[in-house]
């Protein structure tokens, strides 16, 4: 099953989104699909927290993602450029916890957020 429609399952029947936050949790949805995550449907995400820890603002914005396990597999997708308000995204690992296999290039759409202060990918 492609990521893409994994997404789509997720997203549907999911109620009371507008137009801005279905448009995140599509995002941030592609991107944890895409690396081999499959998110918790029933908890908020701002409100998740283990090997993806993700953090809003007062305005429920996307704007931290911290990406806290080794195992993860798969390439950033071109959507994560839709997290608009994005200031902080860490994929990084330490040293001695082995090596994640996540490839393929950086997104381009990476460099229209505007907010985005701190980039990790080592």
């Amino acid at each position: 099953e492609t990521s893409l429609r994994s997404v789509i399952k997720w997203l549907i029947g999911k109620e009371g989104l507008d137009a801005v936050a279905l448009k995140q949790r599509y995002a941030i949805g592609v991107l944890l699909f895409s690396v081999g995550v499959r998110p918790d449907e029933k908890v908020h995400e701002c409100d998740w927290d283990g090997i993806v820890e993700v953090g809003c603002d007062d305005m429920s914005q996307v704007i931290h993602i911290h990406m806290k396990d080794e195992s993860f597999v798969g390439t950033l997708p071109t959507e994560i450029g839709m997290l608009s308000s994005l200031e902080y995204f860490n994929a990084s690992i330490p040293e001695d916890r082995g090596s994640r296999t996540i490839g393929g290039t950086i997104p381009t759409e990476i460099g229209n957020l505007q907010k985005l202060g701190v980039l990790d990918l080592s």
